[in-house]
């Protein structure tokens, strides 16, 4: 994951003071967009009276703006909104550690240098700025084995294992009901490895079923056998007793299986190997609720909701309450269990502002979460670099017209059309009035139309009938045809074809 530093100066730069801030820091830092526009010229043989072709327009949001590059994976990034008066300058960067102060410092320098003294940086969004009521810090990190031991417990049936041994105290391993011996054979095995499960021997009386003997190896029971001890119930020799594997949840296993905390440990450790800084994690947890994990990141308000179960109206109120109080961004629900339909709508219609993700295929969880926040982090990069879109874009026209046809004073002035004059040219007659009504007003009836026509009622014999009307002589003619020929003079009658 990239690391994101956003700053702003509370500054009003015109376009001079803009323009000199600009170069300041192109003669500081490897500039992107300086090199891009000089690039342009260069191709194209023009010096440097042609550079102000592939600035923005004058009616751009922006009045300064810039991308440097000083060295690779690091990006840094300078705009000034004169709108608002604000100067926002950032650093974008692929490595955790880092603050840039030096870059931050030399803006500030140079808007002083360029506009006056100004107040000092304001930070945007700072990682620890989100403070969460009765929320406990995360542990700072996640050991390699206890993460291990968190995706043993993805599976559903190694869970219900664990959860059965948990449950009974312990219990021995011929009396766990399954139906293939030998893949829980091989699940003990695993938990024995990450130190989940810890396993006695017992020896039982072969005749009452009553434990006598309980040891943690059976190399004890050998050496017993070997020293000749006896069942004190039967009198038996101990090797002829019957020998069992009793098995018991660990501590460590006890602290993951306990509130379900093997599914916080699962997610914790999983931001941390992308990158993630898990030590601002916040965690809140109601009694017999999922667990809610807080994480300011990169300018964005994130919410973890980490559910083992169905999610109930009473949950969704306390977590609809939580996105609203703390304004967060995004709510990304991970549950064990897919969430019905009713209870998606119910979260999103509740907190329109945020923007929720649904995760309930837990077994490439790594891989979901990853993308989910980089897409995210994606969005978000659009958001801040956005604006100096207007600054890239060249006016390549222009620049190639001044390059290949250079503007050059006319030869002579062309005479102005004489009022009252039609020009003369190809037109259809369609396209304009005829030539005997030019000088009529829009709308005003023909002089030459009969006196005994009633107020309002087109002459029979006009061609500006309304459209679709036929002419009473042209009986032949299909409703609403248009003559193939009309005639010039309105006064005299069409004929028809």
């Amino acid at each position: 994951m990239l690391k994101i530093l956003q700053k702003r100066l509370v500054v009003s730069l015109d376009e001079e003071e803009a323009s000199k801030v600009q170069q300041s820091l192109q003669a500081r830092y490897e500039s992107l967009l300086h090199r891009v526009r000089l690039e342009y010229l260069q191709r194209l043989g023009l010096d440097a009276e042609a550079y102000a072709l592939t600035l923005p327009r004058t009616n751009s949001a922006l009045n300064l703006g810039e991308v440097f590059m000083p060295e690779p994976g690091v990006i840094l990034y300078l705009k000034a909104l004169h709108e608002e008066g604000i100067l926002e300058a950032g650093a974008i960067c692929r490595e955790a550690t880092g603050d840039f102060a030096g870059f931050f410092e030399d803006v500030r320098n140079a808007v002083t240098e360029a506009h006056g003294p100004v107040e000092d940086w304001v930070a945007l969004e700072a990682e620890g700025a989100l403070v969460v009521e009765d929320a406990r810090p995360a542990s700072t990190s996640v050991p390699p084995n206890q993460l291990e031991a968190a995706r043993i417990l993805l599976d559903d049936q190694s869970r219900i294992l664990l959860e059965r041994i948990q449950d009974a105290g312990s219990i021995f391993f011929n009396k766990i009901e399954t139906e293939d011996r030998q893949d829980t054979e091989q699940r003990i095995r695993t938990f024995e490895k990450l130190e989940l499960v810890a396993k006695d021997f017992a020896v039982l009386c072969r005749r009452t079923g009553q434990q006598i003997l309980r040891v943690a190896d059976r190399a004890t029971i050998d050496e017993s056998s070997q020293k000749a001890f006896k069942c004190f119930i039967c009198g038996n020799p101990i090797s002829q007793e019957v020998v069992e594997e009793i098995l018991t949840c660990t501590e460590a296993c006890g602290e993951l299986l306990r509130d379900q905390r093997w599914l916080l440990v699962l997610v914790q450790g999983i931001l941390g190997n992308i990158g993630v800084p898990t030590e601002t994690l916040q965690v809140y947890q109601a009694p017999e609720g999922p667990v809610q994990v807080f994480l300011s990141f990169n300018g964005q308000r994130y919410l973890f909701v980490l559910a083992t179960g169905r999610l109930n109206l009473d949950q969704a109120y306390l977590i609809g309450a939580h996105l609203a109080a703390y304004e967060l961004d995004h709510a990304l629900v991970i549950s064990t269990e897919k969430v019905s339909t009713l209870m998606r709508h119910h979260l999103v219609q509740a907190s329109p502002e945020t923007c929720f993700h649904f995760i309930d295929a837990l077994e490439d969880l790594d891989e979901r979460l990853r993308q989910t926040l980089l897409q995210q982090q994606r969005e978000f990069l659009n958001e801040i670099l956005g604006p100096l879109s207007q600054l890239t874009p060249v006016r390549v026209a222009d620049l190639v017209l001044r390059r290949m046809a250079p503007e050059e004073e006319p030869l002579e002035t062309v005479p102005e059309p004489v009022p009252g004059k039609r020009r003369k040219g190809r037109c259809k007659k369609s396209d304009g009035p005829s030539e005997k009504a030019q000088d009529e007003a829009p709308g005003k009836a023909s002089e030459k139309a009969p006196q005994d026509e009633a107020p309002g009622k087109s002459p029979e014999k006009a061609q500006d009938e309304a459209p679709g009307k036929a002419s009473e002589k042209a009986q032949d003619e299909a409703p609403g045809k248009v003559p193939e020929k009309p005639q010039e003079d309105a006064s005299e009658p069409a004929t028809a074809s």
